[in-house]
């Protein structure tokens, strides 16, 4: 299979002359690439494979060079910017040659190459540890007690799965209330949470509620708001005399009301 090198002019920190610069050093120093060299760096403390400026024979630290390489590694032109060896890649788990060529000009294959997804298992491995994340995640999920499909609220993206979404819903899980009174409830993909509220079919009607939300009536203490004088509810547990009240109509977000000549934020007083 053909493997990218990421390879890119910049100038030597030493000397500043502009040199050849490859990524990673150490495939570029396996396939002699470039002016890659076995050096030894003082931040590591050990021997490892580094652009070495041909001029002044300075070592262009790893940490600089993958540091290029992250400014760059989601453009979609990357591939150009790549030098291509052909190799004879075995996989990593289950030791079978790697069966999938990278493509030159999709960046999403370059980059995941260089993050250690492509080009180290083949794609069967791959799948098989998809899948068991997969599992993984769907472990302890519910199913929507109406439509029966298994609720997934993670946004995590599986490459090699095809979901089938006739069993899967993304959804976040809903707690409906049959009865609040007896405290029945279902649990719900929010599409048919939305049905239950809206629709007239059968199906969905017999579920909604059937009786209401009981507040206890001292729950909540009625105070005149402080911009335009209607009653605020306000939980008799955080009411406090000295301070003041706003209705959920002057309170909402970016509404600004008139007060001694100026104009201020509810609620910043």
């Amino acid at each position: 299979m053909k493997i990218p090198i990421y390879h890119y002019k910049n100038k030597c920190y030493r000397c500043g002359k502009e040199i050849d610069v490859y990524y990673p050093e150490e495939i570029a120093y396996a396939h002699g690439i470039g002016n890659v060299k076995e050096t030894y760096s003082k931040t590591k403390g050990e021997k490892t494979k580094g652009n070495v400026c041909p001029y002044c024979n300075a070592y262009q630290g790893n940490w600089f060079v993958w540091e290029n390489f992250l400014e760059v590694c989601n453009d979609s032109d990357i591939g150009k910017s790549c030098v291509w060896v052909d190799v004879n890649r075995k996989c990593s788990q289950c030791n079978n040659p790697i069966d999938y060529e990278m493509e030159e000009d999709e960046s999403t294959d370059i980059v995941n190459f260089f993050e250690g997804y492509w080009g180290h298992k083949c794609l069967s491995c791959m799948n098989d540890e998809d899948v068991e994340s997969l599992v993984g995640l769907l472990q302890g999920m519910r199913r929507c007690e109406i439509c029966d499909r298994l609720i997934v609220d993670d946004p995590e993206y599986f490459p090699n799965i095809t979901l089938d979404y006739t069993t899967i819903v993304r959804s976040k899980t809903n707690e409906h209330h049959i009865s609040y009174e007896k405290n029945e409830t279902l649990f719900v993909c929010s599409e048919c949470h939305m049905k239950i509220h809206k629709s007239d079919e059968e199906k969905y009607r017999k579920y909604r509620p059937v009786d209401k939300k009981i507040i206890p009536p001292s729950t909540y203490i009625k105070v005149p708001c402080r911009f335009c004088g209607k009653n605020a509810k306000v939980l008799r547990l955080e009411y406090k005399k000295e301070n003041t009240y706003y209705c959920s109509k002057c309170k909402n977000k970016g509404t600004k009301v008139r007060s001694y000549g100026f104009y201020r934020d509810v609620g910043k007083y």
